[in-house]
C-alpha cells in the first residue's frame, strides 16, 4: 500500500473509529493537543472577545449620545433665535 491510498483509507475509516473506539480517540486527541488550544483557553478568548466587544459597543453608545445631546442643545439654541 504506497502513501496516497494510506491517507485515503484513514479519511475513509477514522471517523468510525473516533466515533466507535473511546481509546484510540483519547490517543489521537492526545497525540494532537498541541496543534489546538484546550476548551479552557477557548473560552477564556471567547470571553475576552465578548468582552471587548460589549466596551467597544458602551463606548460607542455614549459617544452617539454626546454628539446627539449636542445636537439638541444647538437645536434648541437655534429655536431660541
Amino acid at each position: 500500500m504506497d502513501v496516497e491510498s494510506l491517507k485515503e483509507t484513514l479519511k475513509r475509516e477514522l471517523p468510525g473509529w473516533l466515533r466507535e473506539d473511546p481509546d484510540f480517540r483519547a490517543y489521537i486527541l492526545e497525540l494532537t493537543r498541541r496543534e489546538y488550544a484546550g476548551r479552557p483557553e477557548t473560552e477564556d478568548r471567547f470571553y475576552a472577545l465578548l468582552n471587548e466587544l460589549r466596551r467597544d459597543r458602551e463606548e460607542q453608545t455614549r459617544k452617539w449620545e454626546e454628539q446627539n445631546s449636542g445636537r439638541e442643545l444647538r437645536r434648541a439654541g437655534a429655536e431660541r433665535h
